[in-house]
């Protein structure tokens, strides 16, 4: 399983945050605070990745409606690659398939 640094572990726990599942938030809190310096368990990767994908909605979402400034477009754009980049890490390690 992979190591996250700190600025995904960052991004992540917001993501987490906008989730409805409780035990999730609970769950990711409770690795963040232990153990964010080791790698990820399968349980708590399929939380980050769950978080992940329901983020890369809502910001392509916001890209859709058009009605962004060239600077907040190019920002959710560098947020999507960023988010995407992370997505694909924890697939290549076998979460969510």
């Amino acid at each position: 399983m992979i190591i996250l640094t700190p600025q995904a572990t960052r991004r992540i726990t917001n993501a987490v945050k906008e989730l409805p599942d409780e035990r999730a938030l609970s769950k990711w809190r409770e690795w963040v605070e232990q153990s964010s310096d080791t790698p990820l368990n399968y349980d708590v990767a399929t939380i980050a990745l769950s978080a992940i994908v329901a983020e890369s909605r809502k910001l392509s979402t916001e890209l859709e409606q058009g009605s962004l400034d060239e600077d907040s477009e190019a920002d959710i754009l560098n947020d999507l690659g960023y988010l995407s980049a992370i997505e694909k890490s924890l697939r290549l390690e076998g979460v969510g398939s």
